[in-house]
């Protein structure tokens, strides 16, 4: 220890300048340091400040663009006002008149509300509507774009009645007891369906072969995917009549 003070004593004066280095050190680079750090504030907010200028500068051009735009299209507009209809009759719009694919698009549409789930509030509501006018339609001489389902083709006809058997499906599978909410020719949709299925197939059996012919493959692959069953239709023969149960097993 007193080897270590007599040591002290020896550099006392090494030792002060050694401090007094390091403290002067330390005081600049922290003034250094302190500098750096507000120049880079100041910086930062001389940035923000150019980026408000030019975002307001941008803002301001395309407000007077779009006022030059909208005095340009006002021109336009008085102009055409102003000058004579020189024309006898003027052309009134063209109004497409709806064809039955616009029915098989909306019944397509319907299906489409029935695959988009229970927790879609906007489908549900959308497939509660176009369950009830599927149900007019097929059934109680209802229209859809102007049309009812007699004046249907054949073809037309039985794809409307496929798809409506697959939304009569779709209702069950993503939709739990949603028919006694939908009400109104939900509960016994699938059964009027076949029935009106197989009578429409008798009925173009007697005239188009190449249409009875598809009609029959379609509904094999209906009976399992749909799952029309043979008890089913025996319950439908009261309605349908023998010629719908000869022509049911004339499809196995």
């Amino acid at each position: 220890m007193d080897k270590i003070k007599e040591w002290i004593l020896k550099n006392k004066k090494e030792i002060i300048i050694f401090f007094s280095g390091a403290f002067a050190f330390l005081l600049i680079a922290g003034t250094f340091l302190t500098l750096h750090t507000m120049k880079e504030k100041e910086q930062e907010k001389r940035d923000v400040e150019i980026k408000k200028i030019e975002s307001k500068k941008k803002v301001e051009e395309e407000k007077k663009q779009n006022q030059e735009e909208t005095k340009k299209t006002e021109g336009n507009e008085r102009r055409e006002t102003s000058q004579p209809n020189t024309q006898e009759n003027p052309t009134t719009p063209i109004v497409t008149p709806k064809t039955e694919e616009d029915v098989v698009a909306y019944f397509s549409t319907q299906e489409a509300y029935a695959e988009a789930g229970e927790n879609d509030v906007s489908a549900r509501e959308q497939l509660k509507s176009g369950v009830r006018t599927i149900y007019q339609f097929l059934f109680q001489g209802g229209t859809i774009h102007g049309k009812t389902f007699h004046e249907l083709s054949s073809s037309a006809k039985l794809k409307v009645l496929k798809i409506a058997l697959s939304i009569d499906q779709k209702i069950d599978s993503y939709f739990p007891n949603y028919k006694d909410k939908i009400k109104e020719g939900a509960s016994n949709l699938k059964s009027k369906v076949i029935v009106t299925y197989l009578e429409t197939t008798n009925k173009i059996c007697t005239n188009h072969e190449d249409i009875c012919n598809q009609a029959r493959e379609d509904f094999k692959t209906m009976k399992n995917s749909f799952k029309i069953s043979f008890s089913l239709i025996s319950g439908l023969v009261k309605e349908g009549g023998a010629a719908l149960k000869e022509w049911y097993l004339s499809t196995k």
